[in-house]
């Protein structure tokens, strides 16, 4: 397992610290500041996060992405088609991205904007299943005005 875009938003009062268990030991992750291995790299296959932290105002948390060999165009719950320049990409898309905080705009019969975060478009038009994940593969094309929305695979689009 490789984890990556660790981040905190502020330390107040002293370090955060990230432990993968079984034993891995890393930070501290505040804004501005270098982390010691902004790459982790365990070899098993279950890893247990520990984060300790101070208090802190935003109340934000963190966010873990990953990578296994299995998928090696494995993308986060988060990226969005913003994120990419190519007329046709394929990307790995991991399983619960259906409740993560991002908007989709759109529906499968026009197609999604490009701001709409990805996985989370892919549930909702069939292509993925929440509970599994999947390949995805995705075209760029001329986008229109205004999307209509739709309840789709229990998420409803934006308009």
């Amino acid at each position: 397992v490789k984890l990556w875009g660790l981040g905190v938003e502020v330390c107040l009062q002293g370090p955060q610290i990230l432990s993968l268990v079984p034993s891995l030991l890393a930070g501290p992750y505040c804004r501005n500041s270098v982390p010691s291995a902004p790459l982790l790299v365990t070899n098993s296959s279950t890893v247990t996060v520990l984060f300790n932290s101070t208090s802190h105002r935003s109340g934000r948390g963190l966010l873990v992405s990953y990578a296994t060999s299995q998928h090696p165009d494995l993308i986060s719950c988060l990226v969005r088609g913003t994120h990419y320049t190519q007329e046709y990409i394929s990307v790995y898309c991991p399983a619960g991205c259906k409740d993560i905080h991002g908007d989709i705009w759109g529906n499968p019969r026009q197609g999604y904007r490009d701001t709409s975060v990805l996985c989370k478009a892919a549930v909702h038009a069939g292509v993925i299943a929440d509970e599994l994940g999947g390949q995805v593969t995705l075209s760029r094309e001329k986008g229109i005005t205004l999307y209509e929305s739709a309840f789709a695979n229990g998420l409803r689009s934006k308009r």
